[in-house]
């Protein structure tokens, strides 16, 4: 069986499995502090309203991606349509208060890349994107960035962005081999810098 037939698109029993992965291999973003049981509930919305495909092998989730047509208030929507990730998230500002300025970050995040230096950026956005540890030298991420574009091409979205941490740099390596270009900075946490990169899909 090719490396092709085993991209799928994820459904809600993935969630959890998703989840595990993003918090072990995305460990340097935010969302990764707020629990498995959080981020279950983000994938199991992101599934169900969005896109997200899966690379499964032997029953195990290797590497997924997600993807949204329109990021602007995707996590206010989320939020309030699952309460019980309200509750998670309750839980960890008590645990944690500092991670009310991140939180509040992180849901204004579409909104300031919307319009950066006079530069209109797409609304469509690659939310997410993780392979294990043991794949990233695989071209599995690679693969997946392919068959997203191609059911984006199905879609006519012919752009999208992303935004990247700066001080990742296999992170920014990967877009920019995958031909992202990098076309502004952003600050979402604090004074630390993002990359927000964009790609442009021929027209079938």
């Amino acid at each position: 069986m090719s490396a092709l037939n085993l991209v799928r698109g994820a459904i809600v029993e993935d969630a959890y499995k998703i989840a595990r992965l993003h918090q072990e291999e995305l460990k340097n973003g935010f969302l990764a502090n707020t629990g498995v049981r959080f981020l279950t509930l983000l994938y199991h919305s992101l599934i169900k309203n969005e896109h997200v495909l899966v690379y499964e092998e032997a029953s195990e989730i290797k590497g997924f991606v997600s993807f949204s047509e329109n990021s602007r208030g995707m996590m206010f929507r989320f939020i309030k349509t699952s309460p019980k990730a309200i509750i998670f998230l309750i839980l960890n500002v008590l645990a944690s208060p500092s991670m009310v300025i991140k939180l509040i970050e992180t849901f204004n995040t579409p909104f300031k890349t919307i319009k950066t230096d006079k530069l209109i950026l797409p609304d469509a956005e690659l939310l997410s994107i993780a392979v294990q540890q043991n794949c990233k030298s695989s071209g599995l991420g690679s693969l997946l960035v392919k068959e997203l574009e191609s059911y984006l091409q199905v879609k006519n979205i012919f752009q999208y962005k992303v935004i990247a941490g700066y001080e990742l740099q296999g992170a920014n390596q990967f877009y920019l081999k995958n031909g992202f270009e990098m076309v502004a900075q952003v600050r979402i946490h604090g004074n630390a810098v993002s990359n927000v990169y964009t790609k442009k899909l021929p027209c079938n």
